[in-house]
């Protein structure tokens, strides 16, 4: 009987595995960003909690930047990880979403002067993470340091390590930039992550499938999923984003729907890491579209 319910079981989730690309568009998208996230944080888990951190602070600050050539577009972080556009509150967004896949979800938003960034509890402490400024500060006792710490710190390459390294303007200006404000929240404190990302229990239990499955099926199940969207009329049906990306786009570039789904399938192939992949799409742009915006961005992601 055991094993008729062990066996039934095993069934019944495999179908369900199979049939998740084939659900309506809201649940499958979502689940296939779901998947994404979980392989590019295990990509840069270190062997310890402050080490996969640090490769995710290393990660977002290369990966997400801020560009005036772009509009902000507040969807989710897979979006802007595609665009490789965010300022500070998608920078600090991202980081904890792919922290939570390492199971470190003790992270939060700070608002200090115009600006946003994350904080994540670590030795006791919230420590500033902060990839807009690529500031993850330590002192040379190897602390890290909170907002209060700064307060109380002299801001100086004694004082706290690799502060050379870091914009000399931005240097200058941090103990005026980290200063509380009360746009949001009290004191510039938001609601811990789980929290503030407000999944409902559908969207709480599809995350957690995807966990699993990635846990057990990793990137053989995560490729085939993507290789089906990127093959559906889903991206085939896309229209050129650059009127909603791009200030000021169809006064100097004129639409073109093939290239930007060709451009579209290679920077899901590029942070997912199928390199070879994205190459190959990249070069298609140039190949087949040389005059359109995304034969530029192209060469730009080639030239990486």
């Amino acid at each position: 009987m055991l094993r008729i319910i062990l066996l039934s079981s095993f069934l019944f989730s495999s179908v369900i595995i199979l049939i998740i690309p084939f659900t309506p568009e809201k649940i499958s998208n979502f689940i296939y960003r779901e998947l994404a996230y979980n392989k590019i944080a295990q990509f840069y888990k270190g062997n310890s909690q402050q080490k996969s951190i640090q490769n995710l602070f290393n990660y977002v600050s290369v990966e997400l930047v801020q560009h005036n050539n772009y509009i902000i577009e507040d969807l989710n972080s897979f979006n802007d990880l595609i665009r490789g556009v965010g300022t500070c509150d998608q920078q600090a967004f991202t980081m904890m979403t792919l922290l939570e896949k390492l199971d470190i979800s003790k992270t939060r938003l700070r608002d200090v002067q115009e600006h946003t960034y994350s904080e994540v509890y670590l030795d006791g402490k919230w420590t500033i993470v902060d990839p807009y400024f690529s500031f993850f500060p330590k002192d040379f006792n190897n602390e890290y340091l909170s907002l209060e710490d700064l307060k109380h710190i002299e801001i100086s390459n004694k004082k706290i390590k690799n502060l050379n390294l870091l914009d000399p303007q931005f240097r200058k200006n941090i103990k005026n930039i980290y200063l509380e404000n009360d746009i949001r929240w009290n004191n510039g404190v938001g609601p811990e992550f789980l929290e503030y990302r407000a999944y409902d229990f559908y969207r709480m239990l599809l995350s957690n499938f995807a966990d699993y499955v990635y846990l057990f099926l990793g990137d053989f199940y995560l490729n085939w999923f993507q290789n089906l969207y990127l093959n559906s009329s889903q991206v085939s049906s896309m229209t050129d984003k650059g009127k909603i990306w791009i200030p000021y786009y169809t006064d100097n570039y004129e639409e073109n729907d093939d290239a930007f789904q060709l451009f579209y399938k290679a920077r899901n192939y590029d942070i997912l890491k199928r390199t070879s992949i994205a190459n190959k799409y990249y070069l298609q742009v140039l190949k087949y579209h040389p005059t359109s915006y995304w034969a530029i961005e192209s060469k730009y992601h080639l030239s990486k």
